[in-house]
């Protein structure tokens, strides 16, 4: 597959090398990633090539007076201003506010790519949905799905989802924050309106470089949830253009967690270590087989996960991925 083409202008060399290292460190997989810090640079590369998304700063279209790029060479639905105002800088291009993240400068330029250049699942790109789930109770679940969500976003783009009807985690909490939008959330406006606009204006919150919706408010939102409901949700974030991974954090209280397993391109089943975690788990599969869910067994794995040993897991399981995918090319 041909990589698109991102630019990034600014005449602040640091500004744009650092800016162009995230995101082909994000992006790497489906994006080259091209630097300019002289609109001379820029005129040039333009008069033979183009791009898919063009990163410009107002001080690099003010330095070179107005650019003198021929009307049409810039593709104007992927082209983006950054602004030294937080105000809309008077461009006919979207202005985003400079001086933030730069995970969060991304974030509203994919968010906004992947609305105008339609879904990845049309575009052929990969979107890689995991869930973890077990039928076994305190076998480091959630610390696992946080460790691979961490690790993947070296790299990757990352959208974590949690649920659980219950979760210690503080950072997930709406009483940790307020402000941020969840799972409940999102299923309040489900049940008002049509799903199609479920997700539309939702802030999603980041922590150690991936994104999330904050869990449940409480118990009840996942004891009643439709699972059919959740699995669309998971759906429309795949499509959103977003995100190359999505994980999915399944606690055991959901009415039908194999609905929402069903779209997953793997299941990681961690299990405790005695015999009564493995026979609860072979029951499970068994019951998912009976059920009709055949490829249930080949694309779930089983991992005990030792306790202070999860991240080396975690990367033990995207090891493990890794040769399993290559194996699979091969063949």
């Amino acid at each position: 597959m041909n990589k698109k083409i991102f630019g990034v202008c600014d005449p602040d060399r640091d500004y744009a090398e650092v800016f162009s290292h995230f995101v082909d460190r994000k992006e790497g997989g489906r994006f080259d990633v091209m630097a300019f810090t002289k609109p001379d640079a820029l005129r040039e590369y333009l008069s033979y090539g183009g791009f898919d998304i063009l990163v410009v700063s107002e001080a690099f279209i003010e330095s070179g007076e107005g650019m003198n790029v021929p009307e049409g060479e810039i593709p104007a639905r992927s082209t983006y201003i950054l602004s030294e105002e937080r105000e809309t800088c008077g461009f006919v291009f979207p202005s985003i506010y400079k001086y933030q993240s730069t995970e969060k400068i991304l974030k509203q330029i994919m968010q906004s790519y992947g609305k105008k250049r339609g879904s990845m699942a049309k575009k052929g790109l990969p979107v890689r949905i995991t869930g973890i789930y077990s039928p076994v109770k305190r076998c480091g679940k959630t610390t696992l799905s946080l460790c691979l969500s961490r690790i993947l976003a070296e790299k990757k783009s990352v959208l974590y989802l949690n649920f659980e009807e219950l979760c210690g985690e503080a950072f997930l909490r709406k009483d940790s924050n307020p402000d941020a939008a969840g799972i409940s959330d999102v299923l309040y406006r489900c049940a008002l309106k049509e799903p199609s606009g479920c997700l539309s204006d939702i802030e999603i919150q980041n922590h150690d470089g991936f994104d999330y919706l904050a869990a449940p408010d409480c118990p009840d939102d996942i004891h009643s949830a439709d699972c059919s409901i959740l699995k669309f949700i998971v759906e429309e974030f795949s499509k959103t253009g977003v995100y190359r991974e999505i994980i999915i954090d399944l606690g055991d209280a959901l009415a039908e967690p194999e609905k929402v397993l069903d779209i997953c391109d793997e299941i990681i089943m961690p299990v405790s270590d005695d015999e009564a975690g493995s026979a609860k788990a072979d029951l499970w599969q068994k019951y998912m087989l009976e059920r009709g869910y055949e490829d249930f067994g080949e694309k779930t794995s089983r991992i005990i996960i030792r306790r202070g040993e999860e991240e080396r897991t975690a990367r033990s399981v995207l090891k493990n991925r890794t040769e399993k995918d290559a194996r699979r090319r091969e063949s």
